[in-house]
């Protein structure tokens, strides 16, 4: 039997030789793809740093912030805290406090006191608010304070309940001194002696703007001592104006008489506080001051009393500002660490960096002790608003990262009165 063969007969066409032979890839179409693929990973990298720098600065920066944005809070709630327990007093027709006090047991002075014939209903308070120029209140002899400031500080009373002693704690009304200010200082004046150099040579001093914080516990509050002042010999109160209350800071080695102060926050480099009528007592272009230089002190009517020239306005007569205008500004640590080491700042020569003059002329003529001085009504815009615009230029023109904190703060325990 003869066998079947079977053939096969494949025939490609030209067009299917054509497509077997675009399969493959040439040599330089693969060093095309390699160069695309090459660039697109330096793309990705590039973005991928980019990325990563900007997540590094912005939560290295929000860090920074987060104790001054704190600090801020802290100096907020605080404020709005304040208290005078403002009561209507006896005066005299000259508006002269007449003392609860029985003319018979003033003796010799008997009949000055006599004289203060009760006409009048007046404010009275044993309590003040103050805030003014740092560098002007720590001139005042009774507070007598050498430290290097910048911006507004405030000074009142609050029922913060502060104690020394632990079986006070549980009364919290009780009445603290509250201060706030910013001061230039090193590092080393609120360092634990065993954590400063030479005896631990690795830690640098290191020369900031600080936010400080001072607080008079309750045991100690000065304000009645300063207030209340009887005379020895006539038993008379006696109508006297001193910021003894405060408490003396001659002293710079961390102790101070009857005081606590410690740092509230770095890098603030000023603050500013300005007292304000309601808005419905606005003006044209916003809420009417009650300063036109800052300042607010609730006993400059007082006899005798001439703050540093201050002009007298009955209507801070022992009330509070219904409101306070709060703006601190902070720089972040390796703006300040930048500034500290360009404008050698060290303990042989700590010198503010803006009170530098080379910094002053680099920063558009920014000078901190010239803003925030004056007020005025005129405008859009106000003085306040003139004066953060040039200290942003200033910071701006110096590359330095900054934040700015602005509120208004309610004063809660306000009855004003403009009469």
């Amino acid at each position: 039997m003869e066998s079947t063969r079977f053939k096969f007969n494949i025939s490609f066409s030209s067009s299917s030789k054509r497509i077997k032979s675009k399969a493959a890839f040439t040599l330089v179409e693969m060093l095309a793809s390699l160069a695309v693929l090459a660039l697109i990973m330096v793309i990705l990298a590039q973005t991928f740093a980019t990325i990563s720098s900007t997540w590094k600065s912005t939560t290295s920066r929000g860090s920074s912030f987060a104790g001054a944005r704190a600090a801020f809070e802290t100096l907020r709630l605080n404020l709005s805290q304040a208290t005078l327990n403002t009561y209507l007093g006896y005066a005299d027709k000259l508006g002269n406090t007449v003392p609860l006090l029985n003319p018979s047991y003033a003796n010799a002075a008997g009949s000055l006191l006599r004289s203060r014939v009760p006409a009048q209903y007046l404010r009275a308070s044993e309590l003040h608010f103050l805030t003014d120029q740092a560098r002007v209140i720590f001139s005042d002899p009774s507070v007598n304070n050498p430290t290097k400031t910048s911006g507004q500080a405030v000074f009142f009373q609050a029922p913060a309940g502060i104690v020394n002693t632990p079986t006070d704690r549980p009364l919290g009304s009780l009445l603290n001194v509250l201060g706030y200010y910013v001061a230039f200082n090193s590092s080393e004046d609120f360092t634990p002696a065993a954590l400063i150099p030479p005896a631990k040579p690795s830690i640098q001093k290191r020369w900031r703007y600080r936010l400080m914080e001072v607080i008079q516990p309750a045991e100690t509050n000065a304000i009645y001592g300063s207030t209340c002042q009887v005379d020895p010999s006539t038993l008379i109160p006696v109508d006297n104006y001193d910021l003894s209350w405060i408490g003396r800071m001659e002293d710079l080695t961390r102790t101070f008489p009857n005081t606590i102060q410690h740092v509230l926050a770095e890098n603030i480099i000023t603050m500013a506080l300005l007292p304000k009528l309601p808005p419905n007592t606005a003006t044209t272009n916003g809420q009417q001051p009650l300063s036109t230089d800052y300042s607010y002190d609730s006993r400059l009517w007082a006899s005798g009393a001439s703050l540093h020239g201050r002009t007298l306005d009955s209507r801070w007569r022992n009330q509070l500002p219904p409101l306070m205008e709060l703006v601190i500004i902070t720089i972040d640590e390796p703006s300040a660490q930048r500034l500290a080491n360009l404008y050698d700042v060290n303990e042989n020569n700590p010198t503010p960096p803006f009170s530098n003059p080379a910094l002053i002329a680099k920063a558009n003529n920014l000078d901190l002790s010239t803003v925030f001085q004056t007020y005025h009504t005129q405008g859009p815009p106000s003085d306040l608003d003139a004066d953060i615009a040039k200290v942003e230029a200033g910071l701006t023109a110096l590359g330095v990262s900054y934040r700015i904190f602005r509120t208004d703060v309610a004063m809660n325990n306000s009855q004003w009165s403009s009469n």
